[in-house]
């Protein structure tokens, strides 16, 4: 069950489990028996996965409370209502956290033309060294992808009131201002590819890669560990904000082809201003620890 809403108070979910003839198998008692929840002014989603443990179930229903018996006039606005069967590899975190990869003839020239993945509120901060999130300007970010026969390029624009470049070992990025992505592709949740973008002290941006996916074959030509030579990055600083744009040759990412139809994918924003590390992100399974099954979805699409 998946709902997204702003607003004021709280809500709840009902929903019921029914057999063929239409003879009520769950709940016993009614009520509000999921997704008891409380908005806030900004757009969240609020999910809750059940289980359907009847074998005769045939039919669900789900309704939504708002505000019920409220006296204050306040308001709830849902922008996302939807039901969505779960299998081993389509989880709640593909469901939930799902992007588009736009198939491409190169780098593309126009940026605003592919749906950005967007993370700009305290939920999706974690406070690894205690630094308090004060805003959209202390810490947000969004993400785009595109892809050609060869690449996968990416561009990460962060808001960010103080940009401290890496300051130490590259292979310790992740304690400065940094990007970090991975990507699964066989969205089987096992395994994954990890690299860290950033800035050295010298003010030249890098790519430095933390693990391959494990395939049987050993492909060539592939970065095993470390800076990543072949990976061009182009960083751009301006007030608060930075740019990066990434160009991935798609043999360092292997096995991910141009051919591929979709692909498990996560990233995460370092942040760090003097106070210790706090990070940014969408999906999970890089920060808190290594769980490519928590990855959301891309699907690889044409842009028109």
């Amino acid at each position: 069950l998946i709902v997204e809403a702003k607003g004021e108070g709280r809500f709840g979910g009902i929903y019921s489990i029914s057999d063929k003839d239409g003879k009520t198998l769950f709940p016993q008692r009614q009520g509000i028996n999921c997704l008891n929840s409380t908005v806030g002014p900004d757009w969240k989603t609020f999910c809750e996965e059940i289980a359907i443990p009847q074998p005769e179930a045939t039919e669900l229903k789900f309704s939504l409370l708002a505000n019920y018996s409220d006296k204050k006039g306040r308001e709830i606005d849902f922008n996302r209502i939807a039901i969505v069967r779960l299998t081993d590899q389509f989880t709640l975190d593909k469901v939930v956290w799902q992007g588009v990869c736009a198939k491409t003839p190169g780098m593309p020239r126009d940026w605003s033309k592919i749906p950005a993945m967007t993370v700009n509120s305290a939920d999706r901060v974690v406070n690894s060294g205690n630094p308090e999130w004060s805003g959209k300007d202390d810490l947000s970010a969004s993400c785009q992808l595109a892809m050609d026969a060869n690449s996968l390029y990416l561009r990460f624009q962060v808001a960010d009131q103080t940009h401290k470049p890496v300051d130490g070992e590259v292979e310790e990025g992740w304690k400065y201002d940094s990007v970090q992505f991975a990507i699964d592709p066989s969205m089987e949740g096992k395994d994954r590819t990890e690299i860290l973008i950033a800035e050295d002290s010298r003010g030249k941006a890098f790519a430095c890669k933390y693990s391959n996916f494990w395939t049987p074959e050993l492909a060539e030509n592939l970065t095993r560990r470390g800076q990543m030579p072949d990976v061009k990055v182009n960083l751009e600083k301006n007030a608060g904000n930075t740019v990066y744009t990434v160009m991935v040759p798609l043999r360092e990412l292997y096995p991910l082809s141009a051919k591929a139809g979709a692909f498990g994918f996560s990233w995460l924003v370092n942040d760090n201003d003097g106070a210790g590390r706090k990070y940014i992100q969408w999906s999970s399974g890089i920060g808190p620890s290594k769980t490519p099954a928590l990855f959301g979805m891309v699907k690889c699409d044409t842009i028109k």
